[in-house]
């Protein structure tokens, strides 16, 4: 068990229940599931410029998550997109539908609540 790990048990009657529920550690802040979903797509996004192929598609993202056994369907992968072209991270070419990475920012914005 992980030293941040709290954990509670409840007892009812003759049944024993444990509940488990991790904690970020202090001075971290916990992610949501969607914020976890943006983030594995950008560091993709960031890999593939890295290796030299400055435009992708969503399927290009999708076959990339296919084969580290993480997949995402293709409308998932689009709405995650939206997402960091609203924050200003990357941008769609409207002629050929090519997504390219800008130059804004290193990482999406925190959630903001």
């Amino acid at each position: 068990m992980q030293p941040e790990a709290v954990r509670r048990t409840l007892v009812l009657g003759h049944n024993r229940h444990r509940f488990e529920s991790r904690r970020a550690p202090l001075g971290t802040i916990p992610m949501s599931i969607d914020r976890k979903r943006t983030e594995t797509l950008f560091e993709l996004i960031c890999e593939l410029v890295s290796s030299g192929q400055e435009e992708f598609q969503p399927g290009d993202l999708c076959s990339l998550l296919r084969e580290r056994n993480q997949p995402m369907g293709a409308w998932m992968v689009r709405r995650e997109l939206s997402n960091l072209e609203a924050q200003g991270l990357i941008a769609v070419d409207a002629a050929t539908g090519l997504w390219h990475r800008t130059s804004q920012s290193d990482r999406p914005a925190s959630d903001a609540a």
